[in-house]
């Protein structure tokens, strides 16, 4: 319980400290209830996690994301896997851009998943999940300069009052997400990988809330977006050796993102390190995200504990105004009950 405390102590420290627009974390895989609220309803354990994101854009200019999970699995009457029901869960998520934070977001969600067995053995599932919760925006108004500050002489004047009244300093709006899952999984009961596939599809903003800085005026109403992901896991060299190619597609109004890539686990097992465990798991995977950047990550799950880091290379136009420094790390724990069945990343 100890170890359960102070992680969620870490978890709390990275979110409160971290310095949101629209976050797009390059570990989709690593931010499960971010990317799609129905793969909580797969989560059999009590899952704590947390993820963070540094893109440098230039040397005066980051922004920070920040985003904790915490799932509580449902259950009926026994704690086995098929009396798992679903999941309930809370996400936490904060961003900040410009050189003084001019630009902070930060939301509370919660969500509720359920879980349908599609066949008696479970080979099966299909998760639906919704989420909903608030979203506060704060703009550092005073920091900004105005046109009416302006004075041939000296430049900019902080001390003059801006004659700009009518934009909101802080604004809050309510936010609702949905999203359905399917996996199927040839050996569902063993922690062992054989084969799964899986595919999801994510709708966040579906009630379309007004994102509108000005105190009047035509409502700007937030648009949809699309999340569709899925992918593929297979074992090779008797479980020793996992691939699991997989992509991400997201678009929004008129925008689009494509990640396609792959990502390589080694296995070792009890017989190895001669533990009462599935044993150690080490990842690693590169990605494209089609006509923006290459990603490459590299990952370790031991025990309960799940770690990640990737790097971002920006190839887009921006390269050339930009340093592409875009660092993102990843961290969970599970409390798990009996015998330990996947490894959790991604999927496995």
């Amino acid at each position: 319980m100890k170890t359960v405390v102070s992680f969620f102590l870490v978890v709390v420290s990275c979110f409160c400290n971290a310095n949101a627009q629209d976050v797009n974390f390059s570990q989709f895989y690593a931010s499960s209830v971010y990317l799609n609220p129905a793969l909580a309803g797969l989560e059999k354990d009590l899952y704590l996690g947390v993820n963070y994101r540094n893109d440098q854009r230039d040397f005066h200019t980051t922004t920070q994301s920040t985003q904790a999970n915490v799932i509580l699995p449902l259950y009926n009457k026994k704690t086995t896997f098929k009396n798992h029901l679903g999941s309930i869960g809370l996400s936490l998520l904060n961003q900040s851009t410009g050189s003084t934070s001019k630009f902070t977001s930060t939301a509370v969600l919660i969500s509720t998943s359920s879980k349908l067995l599609l066949n008696k053995t479970a080979t099966h599932q299909l998760a639906f999940g919704m989420q909903g919760g608030i979203l506060q925006r704060q703009y550092k108004i005073d920091d900004f300069n105005w046109g009416s500050q302006y004075v041939p002489s000296i430049g900019f004047d902080q001390s003059i009052a801006p004659s700009i009244n009518f934009i909101q300093a802080k604004t809050t709006i309510p936010l609702f997400h949905t999203g359905l899952f399917w996996l199927y999984d040839s050996n569902p009961d063993d922690y062992k990988t054989e084969f799964s596939a899986y595919l999801g599809i994510a709708l966040s903003n579906l009630n379309r809330p007004n994102e509108s800085l000005f105190e009047e005026g035509t409502p700007v109403r937030m648009p949809i977006k699309w999340k569709h992901h899925g992918g593929i896991n297979f074992s090779i060299a008797d479980y020793q050796l996992i691939l699991s190619p997989n992509f991400l597609l997201q678009y929004q109004d008129r925008l689009s993102q494509l990640d396609l890539g792959c990502y390589a686990s080694v296995q070792l097992r009890d017989e190895v390190l001669n533990m009462d465990s599935p044993g150690i798991l080490l990842s690693l995977g590169a990605w494209h995200r089609i006509k923006d950047a290459y990603i490459i990550s590299a990952g370790l799950q031991w025990d309960n504990f799940t770690f990640g880091v990737s790097y971002d290379a920006n190839i887009s136009s921006l390269k050339y105004y930009s340093n592409g420094n875009t660092f993102e790390f990843s961290l969970s724990y599970k409390l798990r009950k009996g015998k330990p069945i996947k490894f959790s990343t991604p999927f496995l």
